[in-house]
């Protein structure tokens, strides 16, 4: 398995996009550690399928609902959890 790093895409203001593509301006990265929430998510990829797996997603996402709710976030999406 060769290791990048970085990964092939991110999500920014709702939208996945390339890495290489990504933008941000340097007075928004301030802000982005003022008012922020976190979680990191597993997955494997099946060797003979090439299948992604995500390890317990509905947790994750139902902690990451309760950390912005505590920050007062309203999501731009409502994941079905």
């Amino acid at each position: 398995m060769v290791e990048r790093e970085h990964p092939d895409s991110l999500w920014l203001d709702g939208q996945i996009i390339p890495w290489d593509e990504a933008t941000l301006h340097i007075t928004a990265l301030e802000w982005g550690a003022v008012a922020s929430v976190y979680e990191g998510l597993r997955a494997y990829r099946h060797p003979r399928t090439g299948t992604l797996y995500l390890f317990r997603l509905d947790d994750h996402l139902a902690r990451f609902a309760d950390s912005m709710k505590m920050m007062r976030m309203d999501p731009a999406f409502h994941p079905r959890i």
